[in-house]
């Protein structure tokens, strides 16, 4: 905890700080095969093979299914 947050409302306006920061960032949903480790927070690389591109988000949510053919991980990522 930070020294400077002193009382509730102080906490309050920090976290909606913190919150606000972060809103320039793109959810995106990926699906792949199962994946056991992943976690909310986790730093991942992503290889777009449709563009040709690389780039780098935030785990926010893990999602697990299996639908009796096979095992899937449904990521969402927030990207800059």
């Amino acid at each position: 905890m930070d020294s400077l947050i002193t009382s509730t409302a102080v906490a309050l306006a920090r976290g909606r700080n913190e919150l606000d920061g972060r809103s320039g960032l793109q959810e995106v949903d990926l699906t792949i095969h199962f994946r056991v480790g992943l976690r909310d927070g986790q730093l991942i690389e992503v290889s777009d093979s449709l563009m040709g591109d690389v780039w780098r988000g935030i785990i926010s949510s893990v999602e697990h299914r299996f639908d009796g053919r096979q095992a899937l991980t449904l990521l969402r990522v927030e990207r800059q």
